[in-house]
């Protein structure tokens, strides 16, 4: 019967996907009948013989006799076929049935752009073929269900990598990712430069408790690992990243591993993710599945992220000095002035220029000039916090840009940072150059700007009045006089107050 039911069942498969005419040209149900007719009819005319043999009756070969058995065996053939139709067929019906929904939800997974969801699932009630049958059509709506989902994620991030290139915006989204199919608590993005780990990004940890910042302070076969591009579960012990910890509403927690996941793209890994896991055990053959599919298709991305921030880089700095370019700081200036027109947050602006530069190049030559000049360039991005800016604003001339710094913060900062020029000594053919600044500055809301140009001249005015004054000096600009600044606050001078 098992065997019987097997050739039907992959009949239906063959006509399935051998066309409409194999489907219409033939019927299972009437080929069904039609065996079990002929079977009850083969019974029939063999049972008389066999109760002569075996009882010894004189009727059992009369016509009589033969007629009952034919019918009785048609009869029981007709009742065999309706109970198989009525019992087999229905299961048969479920599945079809759980096909066409499938079939209906791929369709508008395809179409909308939505998430699949699994409609159907039948339910095995049976050991013999067909809940079999049955069991295979759910593992296959599963791995459908994996399948579309697994596609329409990678879909998703792609989309939203495709559109960006600012490197913070891509970090954030491959991180999303890996946490999302992974399903860990948080995670860290790295950026691989040579040897050098950059932290880009972070979720859910405490980005105290960072990876070093060289790649060779990992374990040996960590290292290793990461610069074959090799996924790597490895103890939280592990020297390297024995201080990551997951944040949670009371205390940070150790992972039970750690999970390492190299971005390669072209020939070496550009960047790498740290997943702190909680299993037991590592990921599931599954997951691990997508981490190698994901890890595949956004590295380019992330390789495509850091090209573009370099070439932002070499666009934005001056070529000698290696700090912003006028234009950049320019950018950057009206970015802090807005913020601070919006939340009336202080700015302060200050122009600074080296004293006596041009003796400088006349006495030693240009190349002692650029010397000093890539020097004091050096000590002032040194010298500055993270929040601020330096560029080099023209020949000699800086500007410091100090989002947040009142009057009073910013005068310290210029003395701080006139005094540290006024110590160096530039090397140059075995002779010490020393050389001293001259900084003017400016505060919005202390001087009323309304635009970027108003804020500068009043900095450039006090520079001007800085160096009228002696030079190696600080002048503030008050807003409605320029004054100059020594360690005691501010001087008020004469000429400050004939110029107001």
């Amino acid at each position: 019967m098992e065997q019987a039911v097997d050739r039907m069942v992959t009949e239906v498969a063959g006509s399935g996907v051998s066309g409409g005419r194999q489907r219409y040209r033939r019927s299972i149900y009437r080929l069904l009948l039609v065996f079990m007719l002929a079977f009850g009819a083969v019974v029939g005319l063999l049972f008389p013989p066999f109760t002569q043999l075996a009882l010894q009756m004189e009727k059992a070969m009369t016509p009589t006799f033969f007629g009952m058995c034919i019918s009785a065996g048609l009869l029981v053939g007709v009742v065999n076929f309706y109970l198989f139709r009525v019992l087999v067929s229905r299961e048969f019906v479920s599945i079809l049935a759980g096909m066409k929904k499938i079939n209906e939800s791929v369709d508008e997974a395809l179409r909308t752009d939505q998430q699949f969801q699994l409609v159907c699932k039948l339910e095995v009630d049976s050991d013999d073929v067909v809940g079999e049958v049955a069991k295979a059509f759910n593992d296959m709506s599963e791995a459908i269900t994996a399948r579309i989902t697994r596609e329409s994620l990678v879909r998703t991030l792609m989309a939203d990598l495709s559109s960006n290139v600012d490197l913070h915006l891509v970090a954030d989204s491959i991180l999303e990712a890996f946490i999302s199919i992974t399903e860990v608590k948080g995670g860290m993005l790295y950026c691989l430069h040579g040897d050098e780990l950059e932290l880009v990004i972070t979720a859910g940890l405490n980005e105290s408790m960072r990876l070093p910042d060289s790649i060779n302070e990992l374990a040996e076969s960590v290292t290793q690992a990461v610069k074959r591009g090799t996924v790597i579960s490895l103890s939280p012990d592990e020297r390297g990243v024995e201080r990551l910890r997951v944040e949670t509403s009371s205390s940070p927690i150790r992972p039970n591993f750690v999970l390492l996941v190299p971005l390669v793209a072209g020939s070496g890994t550009v960047g790498l993710i740290v997943l702190p896991c909680f299993g037991r055990q590592a990921l599931t053959p599954e997951r691990q599945q997508l981490v190698e599919i994901f890890r595949t298709h956004v590295a380019p991305y992330l390789q495509n992220a850091l090209l573009h921030r370099k070439i932002g880089e070499i666009a934005a700095l001056d070529w000698l000095t290696r700090i912003l370019n006028r234009r950049f700081g320019m950018r950057r200036l009206r970015e802090e002035f807005s913020r601070s027109l919006r939340h009336g947050i202080a700015l302060s602006v200050v122009l600074l220029d080296i004293d006596h530069f041009k003796q400088v190049n006349d006495q030693y030559g240009h190349a002692a000039g650029d010397a000093v000049l890539r020097e004091v360039a050096n000590r002032l991005k040194q010298n500055i916090r993270s929040g601020e800016a330096v560029c080099r604003y023209g020949g000699e001339e800086f500007m410091v840009v100090a989002p947040g710094n009142d009057l009073h913060d910013a005068s310290i900062l210029c003395e701080r940072l006139r005094k540290m020029i006024e110590e160096i000594e530039v090397r140059w053919a075995g002779q010490g150059l020393r050389v001293t600044i001259s900084l003017g500055v400016a505060t919005w809301p202390v001087v009323p700007a309304s635009v970027v140009n108003e804020i500068i001249s009043a900095a450039d005015e006090a520079l001007y009045f800085a160096k009228e004054s002696g030079r190696n000096r600080v002048a503030v600009h008050r807003g409605d006089d320029v004054v100059l600044y020594t360690e005691q606050g501010v001087e008020v001078e004469e000429a400050a107050l004939e110029k107001a």
